[in-house]
């Protein structure tokens, strides 16, 4: 199994919606979350949101959270079909699944992949069950980290080191996963290096994409030099931390990186 460099770290630009309106993200503490202050749109509403991200960044993917399924609280099913229809990129839709039934669901509402976060993993079991029955092609594991640990229902998984955690996706077949730092998410303070760098040295099979504390282009580029396969970006796109010259110069910078791999 071997993922070669990426050409650049693909910006995936991150939409967590809450209550029908996208929120601003700060330490996953979802309790705060606040309708989206953003110097790119005036609108907290999801296709409004989407559409200047994906305009800005010209991503080949879009990351979406929704947090009220991920909390038991309904969905945005609807919504996501409305954006992935629309905007001309694959959505990677979190919604909480668990099960093959839960990831069914979300490939059925449009959404191009279906991400798999530890967080609601009950267990490696239930993950090889998934992909198994939809493969790992319209799969996005995350493991998501908080205090340095691995957040997981799963025995298996909670409380492990990150890389530890990390390697337990890959024996189950996993090559490609989002490392998600929830300390980081929306605070600007930088991306946990320290952790992909390990990431990246450890599994060189798996494409691995870094979320949470994303600043600007020096984190991109630091990314590029690493091999990541990509950043998710949220609050660094709002703040105008980064900006469409940004994106324009990492488009060109991209001649004088290693070439191929796949998102």
């Amino acid at each position: 199994m071997t993922v070669s460099a990426p050409a650049r770290p693909r910006l995936v630009p991150v939409l967590d919606i809450l209550g029908g309106q996208v929120v601003g993200a700060v330490r996953g503490e979802r309790e705060r979350y606040q309708p989206v202050r953003s110097q790119l749109v005036t609108s907290a509403a999801p296709l409004a949101v989407a559409e200047a991200l994906v305009g800005l960044t010209r991503a080949e993917a879009l990351y979406v959270a929704d947090l009220d399924a991920i909390m038991g609280r309904g969905d945005n099913a609807a919504t996501v079909a409305a954006l992935s229809e629309r905007l001309g990129c694959q959505v990677w839709l979190d919604a909480g699944a668990a099960d093959v039934a839960g990831v069914r669901a979300i490939l059925a509402c449009g959404a191009g992949a279906a991400v798999l976060g530890t967080e609601c993993l009950a267990g490696l079991d239930a993950l090889a069950g998934i992909i198994e029955a939809v493969g790992r092609e319209r799969l996005v594991p995350s493991l998501d980290l908080r205090g340095g640990a691995v957040l997981s229902r799963a025995p298996e998984l909670a409380g492990l080191p990150p890389l530890a955690g990390l390697e337990k996706l890959a024996g189950c077949g996993c090559d490609r996963c989002i490392v998600l730092t929830l300390d980081g998410v929306g605070t600007g303070g930088g991306p946990d290096w320290a952790v992909l760098e390990q990431a990246r040295r450890l599994l060189p099979g798996v494409a691995v994409f870094g979320g949470g504390g994303v600043r600007d282009m020096a984190d991109l580029r630091r990314a590029a030099a690493m091999g990541l396969g990509g950043m998710l970006v949220g609050t660094a796109l709002h703040r105008g931390w980064i900006t469409a010259a940004d994106v324009a110069a990492l488009e060109k910078e991209a001649m004088r990186w290693p070439e191929g791999g796949t998102a």
